[in-house]
């Protein structure tokens, strides 16, 4: 009877390493989508990350690169007040002509 291990199989690791992120950051610049950066890095000889890894990593980029997706009541009081205080000389320039917050 052998003794039964498990230290032949290797853990994935929790965490991308740095340099695939900075590789991985450079290919989202790109606008290259998930499945591309994956073919990508597996044509590179890059050690890939899990796909949760990397949708969780892309999630992050975005979030800390882009403007927040929600605005407040008051952000949207502050941009009526600036938009209705002259009529813009574009035709395509929104402005706001009249405005109620109950």
């Amino acid at each position: 009877m052998s003794n039964h291990t498990h230290n032949s199989i290797q853990e994935k690791p929790s965490k991308i390493p740095k340099e695939v992120r900075k590789i991985t950051r450079e290919l989202f610049e790109l606008n290259l989508k998930p499945k591309t950066i994956i073919e990508v890095l597996h044509e590179r000889g890059i050690i890939l990350p899990s796909i949760s890894q990397l949708n969780n990593f892309l999630r992050t980029i975005k979030s800390t690169k882009l403007s927040p997706t929600s605005i407040s009541l008051g952000e949207i009081e502050q941009w009526c007040l600036e938009s209705s205080q002259s009529i813009p000389e574009s035709h395509d320039t929104p402005f706001v002509v009249s405005y109620q917050i109950i």
